[in-house]
């Protein structure tokens, strides 16, 4: 809560080192289930890892990650990119092996994140494809910019089941970038994608 990370590379997973949990588990009692960031600014950050993404939070799905939900309340993530993989500013794949997972994102902006790489996803947020029950909410948040260079133009890449995608505001100044709002997808037959009161211009 009312942290600052500014000016940041990281050469292992999200800008400001976000493991997170992968080697948590292993010391016992730490494990987290929730991982909550809240009033928290990101800037000047990168991600310089080769295979995942995230240039401000990266969380995989390696088995010992234990992390079933992510909040992220009103913050503040401006020029944040990673190398490579996926996911301009938050990378998230969850581990199959866990029964829900849900991400909740609400009243943050995010203004020229991308990937760096012409083949990575989602110049701001990617939610990995899962087989396990998800649920997610992206709410009353505001994206500015974030396009880049990468052949997948999307700001926003989601491949869940449920999906709450309202009131949000995506705005792209730079018409010399790819650019596009946002990708949504789910192999389950009877997914639910709810979007409402989007700004799109």
């Amino acid at each position: 809560d009312n942290c600052f990370f500014n000016n940041l590379k990281s050469n292992y997973y999200g800008g400001i080192g976000l493991v997170m949990d992968y080697y948590y588990p292993y010391w016992g009692s730490y494990s987290i289930h929730v991982l909550m960031f809240k009033n928290t600014k990101f800037e000047h950050i990168i991600n310089g890892y080769g295979s995942y993404g995230g240039g401000a939070i990266s969380i995989d799905e390696k088995s010992g990650n234990s992390v079933t939900k992510l909040i992220v309340d009103n913050c503040y993530f401006y020029d944040i990119h990673s190398e490579k993989g996926n996911g301009g500013a938050i990378y998230f794949k969850p581990d199959d092996s866990k029964d829900f997972f849900s991400i909740t994102i609400t009243g943050s902006t995010f203004e020229q994140t991308y990937i760096a790489d012409s083949s990575g996803n989602s110049q701001a947020i990617f939610i990995g494809k899962t087989t396990v029950s998800t649920e997610h909410t992206i709410s009353y948040c505001t994206f500015i910019d974030c396009c880049g260079n990468s052949d997948n133009e999307y700001a926003i890449y989601l491949d869940a089941e449920i999906i709450s995608f309202i009131y949000n505001n995506v705005t792209f100044t730079d018409q010399n970038k790819n650019h596009g709002c946002v990708y949504c997808s789910s192999d389950n037959k009877n997914y639910i994608h709810e979007y409402i009161g989007n700004i799109f211009y």
